[in-house]
């Protein structure tokens, strides 16, 4: 287990402060003193380590603690990774305990705990939806990352079962992918990409713009432009929060003849252009 109780000092400065700090606070306090007096005393242990992983102060890494040291540059590695990053973060603002994280992400307990104390503390403020909604899903710093935003306000909505469902598409969503709406894999992760779509547009768009939006999303799935009109209807209830079943159901049907159609066209057309082919060879 780490050692990451505050001192007298950081409980002070954490109850002064909370409302305004972000989730890495203590990471920031971390770098703050490396950078400046990496050779005074942090306010606890964590910091104190922290502090010597950044300044590669091996020697006193060995000695005041090794094991801690090794889970804080893991989780300096993980959280350079986006989707590994996006996961733990996830979990954390759903899990009860340290202990389930690590679990579902397969990670050792003690790097989780690394983790959380230094890059995403959010347990102690895990109430405070202003603070959640300002400073974590609409962090400013990460304003570019749509899908981000998305999983964590789904998260905080939906809870564990949520987060899970998510985290199994999340490599395959805001990718630029086409998925095959003929399987009920792609028909989901085509679901998860309209609620980031929608996410974009920020607001109820004007017509010309919506209509650009569906067309772009018609080419890429391979859909007939006649298609979007259900596509429009999905998009504008994520925006209110009101997808029914039975509309997704509509529209993944109309999706799945749609491409069952296109690929019965292109069966012909392959086998003509095989049979030409061979012709000219032929001659």
């Amino acid at each position: 287990m780490i050692d990451s109780r505050p001192s007298l000092q950081i409980d002070s400065y954490f109850s002064r402060y909370a409302a305004r700090l972000s989730p890495d606070w203590r990471w920031n306090r971390i770098t703050h003193y490396a950078k400046r007096h990496p050779e005074l005393c942090a306010a606890d242990h964590f910091t104190q380590i922290g502090v010597y992983v950044l300044v590669s102060d091996e020697r006193r890494c060995v000695y005041y603690g090794a094991e801690l040291a090794d889970q804080i540059r893991l989780a300096m590695a993980l959280r350079r990774v986006r989707l590994k990053r996006l996961e733990i973060e996830a979990r954390l603002l759903v899990c009860e305990c340290h202990s389930d994280v690590a679990r579902l992400c397969r990670l050792p307990i003690g790097v989780v705990e690394a983790y959380s104390t230094a890059f995403f503390d959010v347990s102690a403020r895990s109430g405070a939806s202003a603070w959640l909604a300002s400073r974590v899903v609409r962090d400013s710093r990460f304003a570019d990352d749509r899908l981000r935003m998305v999983l964590f306000q789904q998260a905080l909505r939906g809870g564990p079962k949520v987060v899970e469902h998510w985290i199994e598409h999340l490599g395959f969503v805001d990718q630029g992918l086409v998925h095959d709406l003929s399987t009920p894999v792609g028909r989901e992760r085509e679901s998860l990409e309209l609620i980031v779509l929608a996410s974009r547009l920020g607001q109820p768009p004007t017509d010309n713009l919506f209509k650009a939006s569906l067309e772009e999303v018609a080419a890429n799935a391979s859909l007939p432009i006649a298609v979007a009109g259900k596509l429009q209807a999905v998009c504008e209830a994520v925006l209110v929060d009101q997808v029914s079943d039975s509309l997704l159901q509509s529209v993944f049907s109309d999706c799945s003849d749609a491409a069952s159609s296109a690929a019965s066209m292109q069966e012909p057309r392959t086998a003509d252009r095989s049979v030409r082919g061979h012709s000219k060879n032929v001659a």
